[in-house]
């Protein structure tokens, strides 16, 4: 049993939870993220960025055909994520923008994670 990797991906998996739960429910609820709550995030996407490499770098075994296509789209939708919470905790954008970047968040974590499952399902 390799407890750093359970470890490693465990943290990621409540990285992702927190981050996209956080977007899911302020695009629901139409409020913006509280400057409260930008902590947090810091927090949120260091430690899934982290796990995140960790992961890949711990692998190791072989990939099948087609990994690095699922793998890349994956890291293209990421991205989308960090970037847009690096705004918000930055305090860019009014309220409003916020918003709609909320809920461009909730549908790009939604399609990570699901990119996510499929990527886990080849291995």
């Amino acid at each position: 049993m390799d407890i750093p990797a359970i470890a490693s991906r465990a943290l990621h998996i409540a990285s992702v939870t927190l981050l996209i739960g956080a977007a899911m429910y302020g695009s629901a609820t139409r409020s913006a993220i509280s400057s409260s709550y930008r902590s947090r995030i810091y927090l949120g996407l260091a430690a899934l960025v982290a796990t995140g490499i960790y992961n890949l770098v711990m692998r190791g075994a072989p990939l099948p055909q087609g990994y690095h296509m699922w793998f890349g789209i994956k890291m293209l939708f990421a991205l989308h994520i960090l970037a847009v919470y690096l705004l918000i905790a930055l305090g860019r954008g009014d309220e409003a923008k916020q918003r709609r970047w909320l809920h461009g968040i909730a549908g790009s974590g939604l399609i990570a994670i699901f990119l996510g499952t499929v990527i886990a399902h080849m291995a």
